[in-house]
């Protein structure tokens, strides 16, 4: 029996934790136990799924639960209003998989997602989150305030086309713990001058971190470009560019950031009408007050369809640096957190116990080894699982993964 075959069959030794968990299934056209999000979030309880067909739905909230909001296999699931997720309890998560967040629909509020007094844990996979022209970024297109911990994976973040207000990040943390694996984030551009302003705004950071800490892998954060002075006729100044990530006092201490392998962008600054001049570019980092960490390494990454059913073909994928020494790490969903290890270079979701560790032995010439299986039926309807990679070579040590959150659902599963 291979390492996947015997860590699928090991699904059936936490059949006590998970088969008390429901699943709720959400479709617009009415094929589905509820036709909106919200629906299925009202009648969830802690540990529940939440399963979005195809559509596009309201905006939801999640307050004092612990649920999973996932979209199903290749479905286009577009929420169209705000997003909040508030008052997580230490040991609880929430997590968000799939969803493409756009709020076009009245209200156009402050943000596309909004975190708020999170002491558990938030995990954001492959989503798509931005605000549309003319919608105001008070807080950023994703907004975290006193979270504990929030990890964002293979995500991408615009706030391009919004008008910036307050906090001009495309992603604002206050007090806030963040780990970026594999985002693109994207700071709003300045507005051009006008008749009653001629000078143009400033371009809005890809990251602005108020307090709180984050790690940054194989990202790519860019400052938006500062907006041109009057363009009526009047002499203005071009606005600054924006600043690919910054990074600014706070009251509960200063900010901390880590970031390797990745591609910080500043934006360009606007330009002047003559006599007056153009704005200056922004910076790849500007710091305010707080501590800056580099690296020298590069990201790895592991892939893995984030819905499966029994019976179904799937493929799991490692990438790094040509013969690393590779294991694999498979642990089921209990009280889940991420912990930034630094002599690992990376941050650790182990989902909690039991977690297994296979040995994958070496990476190939191109960095890459592919593993394509079939999910054997465990019985249960459902079974949360985190799975990640720790990669080792000589030259940088062990390099983590990213995490990769995947639910395994039985066939009867609509």
């Amino acid at each position: 029996m291979n390492a996947i075959t015997r860590a699928l069959a090991s699904l059936a030794l936490v059949a006590p934790v998970v088969s008390a968990q429901s699943i709720h299934t959400v479709d617009a056209l009415g094929g589905g136990d509820f036709l909106d999000v919200q629906l299925a979030v009202d009648a969830a309880i802690d540990g529940d799924v939440v399963l979005v067909k195809a559509g596009t739905y309201p905006g939801f909230i999640i307050d004092d639960k612990s649920l999973v909001i996932a979209a199903e296999a290749g479905a286009l699931v577009t929420i169209n209003q705000n997003v909040a997720i508030g008052n997580i309890a230490a040991g609880d998560e929430v997590v968000l998989q799939g969803l493409t967040l756009i709020p076009t629909q009245p209200p156009l509020v402050f943000s596309a997602l909004s975190l708020t007094d999170c002491a558990g844990h938030v995990l954001l996979q492959e989503l798509t989150a931005e605000l549309p022209g003319s919608a105001i970024a008070l807080f950023g297109v994703l907004y975290a305030r006193d979270c504990a911990s929030v990890a964002v994976v293979n995500s991408t973040v615009d706030s391009r086309n919004s008008v910036p207000i307050q906090f001009s990040g495309a992603i604002v943390g206050e007090n806030s713990n963040f780990y970026f694996h594999g985002v693109t984030s994207l700071g709003s551009n300045g507005t051009d001058g006008t008749v009653m302003s001629i000078t143009g705004g400033s371009g809005g950071s890809g990251l602005e971190l108020r307090g709180g800490s984050a790690l940054v892998v194989d990202g790519e954060f860019r400052g938006g470009a500062g907006g041109d002075g009057n363009t009526f006729g009047n002499p203005g100044n071009g606005g600054q560019g924006g600043h690919a990530i910054q990074l600014l006092a706070a009251m509960a201490g200063d900010p901390s950031l880590v970031v390797y392998d990745s591609e910080l962008a500043p934006g360009l600054g606007g330009t002047g009408l003559a006599p007056a001049v153009d704005g200056l570019p922004g910076k790849q980092v500007e710091i305010v007050a707080g501590t800056l960490t580099e690296p020298a390494a590069f990201a790895r990454t592991f892939s893995a369809a984030p819905v499966v059913r029994d019976g179904e073909m799937t493929s799991i994928v490692f990438n790094g640096q040509p013969f690393d020494l590779t294991w694999h790490i498979i642990g089921f969903d209990t009280n889940p957190t991420t912990v930034y290890l630094p002599d690992f270079l990376g941050a650790f979701h182990p989902g909690g116990a039991p977690t297994f560790f296979q040995y994958r032995g070496l990476l190939n010439g191109n960095g890459k080894k592919t593993f394509n299986f079939t999910l054997i039926p465990t019985g249960l309807d459902y079974v949360p699982v985190y799975e990640q990679a720790l990669m080792y070579n000589a030259t940088e040590g062990f390099v983590a993964s990213n995490p990769v959150f995947v639910a395994f659902f039985g066939s009867q599963v609509p």
